[in-house]
């Protein structure tokens, strides 16, 4: 009787037991192999490892279990400023602030363009967008985007296109392949190979011309993240006279109207790092859920770049925070 007591006992146990998820992991120099607290660009490859690029400290790739750095004293890379990442198969393509464009191929070969070897026009690289086709859209310094198609470089710049700026912070590409471009104070831009056409605060419904990141969902829209005027979203299927919509501290749970990165899950939330306001989570609709430190395990509220895996898991670069990665399902 007593053994048969134990058993049920023992039963209830192991039944009743569930596992505890994490939903968050924080990475800093002092409890991982990161190299800087400072996180400028992020990327995933697509074996799923995590990529960090620091403002000073260089390179950094996460496997899962651990942190491996690339600098200009351990590798080949040219300069330890890291603004720009992009990953395509077997290569990642690295913007580095001053010192031009690498790609790295398999992690160990290593080729350099830049000014003096190339005909990329500028050394200071803010952001690399990849094509369907595999051409490298690529914002260089002051002097607008370059587009490698591997035998080429073209350049579009105010001069010689509709581009209203020449200081581009992303590129991103719409399902019909339109490229779209947001710029330092030009507002954004789209070109669809041979039409230009700008959006800012005087012709359209756009809150400010300073936008640092762009992301499309999968209905074609487009969301725009401006450095303050809040969260803005053009969208052609509303109709005349609704193709914008904003939200900001005045009229959404937004807590802050820097928004310096957006992605978008595989359920459509959109996920905004801000200037100041931490991680915010939106279904597009009504529902609003900011994550800071008051509230949860972001090391920093200044959320300057972001990823997502096809996990749910988002890598979160912050400034001066190190790492996060999370996941509200637990990290998978």
């Amino acid at each position: 009787m007593k053994r048969n007591f134990l058993i049920f006992l023992l039963g209830l146990l192991v039944i009743g037991f569930v596992p505890v998820k994490v939903k968050w992991k924080i990475f800093k120099t002092n409890n991982s192999d990161i190299p800087d607290n400072v996180i400028i660009s992020t990327a995933i490859d697509h074996n799923d490892f995590k990529w960090i690029g620091t403002e000073t400290k260089g390179l950094a790739k996460f496997d899962g279990e651990k942190w491996v750095s690339f600098y200009t004293t351990n590798s080949e890379l040219p300069g330890n400023s890291i603004y720009a990442i992009a990953a395509e198969e077997d290569f990642l393509w690295i913007g580095t602030y001053g010192d031009g464009l690498v790609s790295l191929e398999r992690d160990s070969i290593w080729e350099i363009y830049d000014t003096k070897n190339s005909d990329i026009p500028h050394d200071y690289i803010h952001t690399i967008s990849i094509d369907a086709e595999g051409n490298k859209w690529i914002a260089v310094g002051d002097s607008g985007v370059v587009k490698y198609t591997g035998d080429e470089w073209l350049v579009y710049n105010d001069l010689n296109s509709g581009m209203p700026h020449n200081v581009i912070y992303d590129i991103e590409f719409d399902t019909a392949g339109v490229v779209w471009f947001a710029t330092e104070d030009g507002g954004i831009a789209r070109f669809d190979g041979e039409e230009w056409v700008v959006f800012q605060t005087s012709n359209s419904g756009i809150p400010d011309n300073w936008v640092a990141d762009i992301a499309i969902d999968d209905k074609g829209a487009i969301w725009v993240g401006t450095l303050g005027g809040g969260l803005a979203k053009y969208d052609m299927s509303a109709g005349p006279g609704n193709f914008w919509k904003v939200y900001n501290m005045e009229n959404s749970g937004m807590t802050n109207n820097s928004v310096y990165s957006i992605a978008i899950d595989s359920a459509g939330n959109k996920w905004l790092g801000t200037g100041g306001g931490g991680l915010v989570k939106f279904d597009g609709d009504s529902s609003w859920t900011v994550y800071d430190k008051t509230n949860s395990e972001l090391p920093k509220d200044f959320v300057y770049s972001l990823v997502i895996d096809d996990n749910g898991n988002k890598t979160i670069g912050t400034w001066k925070g190190g790492v996060a990665l999370f996941n509200e399902e637990g990290i998978q």
